[in-house]
């Protein structure tokens, strides 16, 4: 068992799971899938080149719900300078979403649930769910509006930061785009983030606007809640608690 089918294995997937959903493993010739999905910038390929050792890929719905596929790879690597995690470059962090999710789209007796991390989704998909994973805790998510690009000279962005000016209101946010073809009107929403949201304001935060993120679509929001002893993420306690566990909710 390579380095990428035991950190699937370690999150209790099986293999015919990932390989269903798409998941590809490369142990050599990882420059190419790298270069054609993801187009880095040259100096990020020939790092990951030179000291990536695997890859694992998981394809997701594309930037803003489009059709086309987005790629996020976990590379596998000694050198700690690496980032594990890549998406194509210029896109928003992607969303996973399953098989099962996808089809109750329009059913809104079907719940959902929610959690960060993609494998994590897997994870609990795998459990029978219409499960959602998303890349981070804030990325239900998206700012009202186009980012505009900034047009500054480097002598003016330095003059700024030298001289800086108030900043402007933060844009409100909206649900993203993905989850747009989803009805959600009087849908049951689970939301599965970290078992360590009580010390970790940054992920209890992002639990409160996602649930007003969705209760703002009419859905009825519940938070899943379980003992961090048993496990950090929802893949670790139903890796503890048995598969068949996700959809009890009581």
């Amino acid at each position: 068992m390579n380095a990428a089918e035991q950190y699937l294995h370690d999150r209790g997937l099986k293999r015919e799971t990932w390989q269903s959903y798409g998941v590809e493993i490369y142990e050599t010739e990882i420059a190419a899938p790298f270069w054609e999905r993801l187009k880095p910038g040259k100096g990020k390929f020939s790092l990951i080149n030179n000291h990536a050792a695997e890859s694992l890929w998981i394809p997701c719905h594309g930037p803003n719900g489009a059709d086309e596929l987005l790629w996020q790879v976990r590379i596998f690597s000694t050198l700690p300078e690496l980032n594990r995690f890549h998406i194509p470059q210029g896109q928003r962090s992607p969303v996973w979403i399953s098989p099962q999710a996808d089809a109750a789209a329009k059913d809104v007796l079907k719940p959902i649930y929610i959690t960060e991390g993609l494998i994590k989704g897997m994870a609990l998909a795998q459990a029978g769910v219409c499960a959602i994973g998303i890349s981070g805790v804030w990325d239900v998510a998206e700012p009202n509006g186009e980012k505009k690009k900034d047009l500054r000279t480097v002598d003016e962005r330095d003059a700024e930061r030298l001289n800086p000016k108030p900043k402007p209101k933060p844009k409100p946010y909206h649900i993203r785009k993905e989850f747009a073809e989803f009805r959600w009107l009087s849908r049951k929403v689970y939301l599965c983030f970290d078992a360590d949201q009580a010390s970790n304001p940054n992920v209890r935060q992002a639990v409160i606007r996602s649930f007003f993120l969705f209760s703002i679509q009419g859905a009825k929001v519940y938070q899943v809640e379980w003992p961090i002893g048993e496990g950090k993420g929802i893949d670790d306690w139903l890796r503890a608690r048995g598969q068949d566990e996700a959809g009890n909710t009581n």
